[in-house]
């Protein structure tokens, strides 16, 4: 609604313009009304309630546009890996905006762990390598969850699964996985 307000125009044209374009984020889109995803992709499930069973249903066909800007928008895992260099080496913002995302306050337990913090739009969380991620995480209702995130020391990772986290434990396995990539020595 920001966007639209300031600019006068439709939200996804500017960011499209203005990051999407730049970034060369080639398999990024808005999807409009369509319920069709583009391309090679992944299913996505939920669990859902049937004659008071609980089941596993297929979320990957649903209208994404629920969500407006903050959830219309398809991308790839290469897409995000990307735009999160684009955002944070300072190729599409000066370079003192990320370090003003950066600066983050205790965020919700619940959402990011016991030490995730939140900013202008960022998730930082610790590494077990030391200092900490930046990055987000998304997911929708139908299944699809990811987290992209980039080390202190650029490396980068995007983690996607087809189902969301149901458990703590599950949640921590995720995050276990972005803190083994981006801590792990790097292959010659």
């Amino acid at each position: 609604m920001l966007i639209e307000r300031v600019t006068g125009g439709p939200a996804e044209v500017e960011i499209t313009r203005r990051i999407v374009r730049p970034s060369r984020l080639h398999g990024t889109y808005w999807p409009g009304r369509s319920e069709h995803v583009r391309g090679r992709h992944s299913c996505s499930y939920f669990t859902a309630e049937r004659d008071g069973t609980a089941v596993r249903a297929d979320g990957t066909r649903w209208n994404t546009s629920a969500g407006g800007t903050g959830g219309a928008l398809i991308s790839t895992p290469a897409d995000v890996n990307r735009f999160f260099a684009a955002l944070l080496d300072g190729r599409l913002l000066s370079a003192a905006r990320p370090a003003e995302m950066r600066d983050t306050v205790p965020g919700d337990p619940d959402r990011l762990g016991p030490h995730g913090r939140y900013g202008l739009g960022l998730i930082t969380s610790p590494l077990s390598c030391g200092g900490r991620w930046t990055g987000h995480t998304g997911s929708t209702r139908a299944g699809h969850h990811a987290i992209g995130a980039v080390a202190p020391d650029g490396r980068r990772v995007t983690v996607v699964v087809n189902e969301t986290p149901a458990t703590d434990a599950s949640a921590a396995a995720l995050l276990g996985v972005v803190d083994t990539a981006l801590c792990a020595p790097a292959s010659g």
